[in-house]
């Protein structure tokens, strides 16, 4: 059997369903070793173990150099909050949107290999059949367009504008970002994209979603109550 792939959405802070998902994958056959496995952002706020999170996810960077880990839209509010000192989205963005949590943990004391691993993450990634994004791309942009860094708020935030567009990528985009309105739980499945988005951590308490590529297969760790 060839490599396979391995595919996870908005894990905010939810170290034990993480952990329990990637039980779920080894026992499907995951090969850390051989197989790739892709974090699509989000790892921090709102839920309550974001510093494990961080600390685990940091551990498999170093162990497992081929895995990807991708940027989300609340490492770029982070980011924008404790490094750039809120000049893209304002004061008290970060934190009205589960920074708090995340604040808190810490301490306001962030170690660097956090600091960069949160900040210093790719927004897209790609292979043979598959884009992964975060938030999604742009409808009528190419892949290659949407690699431009003009378009680097598009891949972290946009929603309907891509959720509802049937555009041929000539790939099929797997994204997170946005729950599943008409499921909060469930998976997003088109012919053009899949969504991996959960809701995972609260308010929603839904479900970490898993995706093994390419038999385009689900796996679902609900949410625990702490």
């Amino acid at each position: 059997m060839g490599q396979r792939t391995f595919v996870t959405g908005d894990i905010h802070g939810c170290y034990t369903e993480m952990m329990l998902l990637y039980k779920k994958f080894l026992r499907a056959g995951l090969i850390p070793e051989k197989d790739k496995v892709i974090f699509l952002g989000d790892y921090i706020d709102r839920g309550i173990e974001n510093k494990k999170v961080v600390t685990q996810l940091l551990k498999w960077q170093k162990k497992y150099k081929h895995w990807i880990f991708l940027k989300g839209n609340h490492e770029d509010l982070f980011e924008d909050a404790w490094i750039k000192g809120n000049k893209k989205y304002g004061y008290g963005c970060w934190s009205a949107n589960g920074g708090n949590q995340t604040l808190w943990e810490y301490n306001n004391e962030f170690p660097k290999s956090h600091i960069d691993f949160l900040t210093k993450r790719p927004l897209l990634y790609e292979d043979e059949k598959y884009v992964y994004v975060h938030a999604g791309l742009i409808p009528g942009r190419t892949i290659e367009e949407c690699k431009g860094s003009v378009y680097e708020h598009e891949l972290l935030w946009i929603r309907d504008d891509f959720i509802n567009s049937s555009y041929n990528w000539k790939k099929k985009i797997i994204f997170g970002h946005t729950p599943n309105e008409k499921g909060l739980g469930k998976p997003i499945i088109q012919d053009n994209k899949i969504g991996l988005d959960g809701a995972v951590c609260p308010p929603g308490c839904k479900n970490l979603i898993g995706l093994e590529l390419p038999k385009e297969k689900f796996y679902i760790q609900k949410y625990i109550p702490k």
